[in-house]
């Protein structure tokens, strides 16, 4: 599901488990005694009504954090004397609130809270079904492959999944990308007037790239950068690696890296490895950059890229 800017906000949603209230009134009612058929129906209903399971809505979420660093309560809960809860990392601290001792005193009705209440993700709208206890929605929410993702294109507002980002951008704004494939090196070339990013997608899995250029002082500084979540960066996947070789006049200069992963174009210049042109490698003929990414999966710089 794609949303604007302006749509981004959203309320957490908290589900709770409730159990029936079997001290209704009605159920202490006297009635006729129930031939054996009947008794085994009514028994069926009754053990169906205790397992099952009410939604509740929990207004503010603040209220399951601890009130010194303000992160995600998890067992075990400390309180100090009035009642003000931590969680066991800040109960050697003075309480935030009224600054008494925590003193180790465990608050077991949080804990039993903490325990049973379900989270959704705060990404729900955009294609997350997952729910999850309080406390392990911060570390979902950082790794989960929903975050949403801004269409790196100019003047477009798409915001969406990565996979959902890719589809918008292979059938909007296909005049403004150019398909590559993985291990192949391709051209481009451009004039010192060119301030637009350039947009690559893979042509098999649609994964989008971004080139980022700049003149600083000593020369043009470019870079690639990858749109989708920051889950790939993590231990276990890595960036993808890329080549970008500049030549001119008999000289070259290249840059070995591996991108990162960005949610928006906008934030790539303030985290990424640049590869810096001198200006003295410029010409009055347009900059030309033979770039090539690799397939993470296929090992960082462990062989060379296909020319077309």
């Amino acid at each position: 599901m794609a949303r604007s800017m302006e749509e981004l906000a959203s309320d957490d949603e908290v589900v709770g488990e409730v159990m029936p209230n079997n001290g209704d009134p009605d159920h202490h009612h006297h009635h006729e005694p129930f031939s054996n058929d009947s008794r085994d129906s009514v028994d069926s209903v009754t053990g169906v009504m205790e397992r099952s399971i009410h939604h509740c809505i929990l207004s503010d979420l603040h209220l399951l954090d601890c009130s010194i660093c303000s992160e995600p309560l998890t067992v075990p809960v400390f309180q100090c004397k009035n009642g003000h809860i931590a969680c066991s990392a800040c109960s050697a601290n003075l309480c935030g609130t009224c600054f008494t001792p925590i003193n180790f005193s465990r608050c077991r009705a949080i804990e039993n809270v903490l325990q049973c209440i379900k989270v959704t993700c705060q990404y729900a709208n955009f294609g997350c079904k997952k729910t999850m206890s309080y406390n392990e929605k911060k570390n979902h929410e950082e790794e989960c492959i929903y975050v949403p993702c801004f269409c790196p294109i100019s003047e477009c507002n798409f915001v969406a999944s990565s996979k959902l980002l890719s589809t918008h951008v292979r059938e909007k704004h296909e005049a403004s990308r150019i398909q590559f494939s993985y291990d192949h090196s391709f051209l481009v070339s451009f004039d010192d007037d060119v301030r637009e990013p350039f947009v690559f997608q893979e042509q098999s899995d649609g994964t989008l790239f971004v080139l980022n250029k700049d003149i600083w002082r000593l020369g043009f500084v470019v870079s690639i950068t990858c749109i989708g979540p920051t889950i790939f960066n993590s231990c276990s996947e890595s960036g993808y690696p890329y080549d970008i070789l500049a030549k001119s006049q008999g000289c070259e200069v290249k840059l070995e890296s591996i991108t990162k992963n960005v949610l928006r174009r906008t934030l790539a210049l303030l985290s990424s490895v640049y590869l810096v042109i001198p200006f003295d490698l410029d010409s009055p003929e347009p900059l030309n950059l033979e770039i090539c990414i690799r397939n993470r999966h296929s090992g960082a710089h462990s062989h060379e890229c296909r020319i077309p």
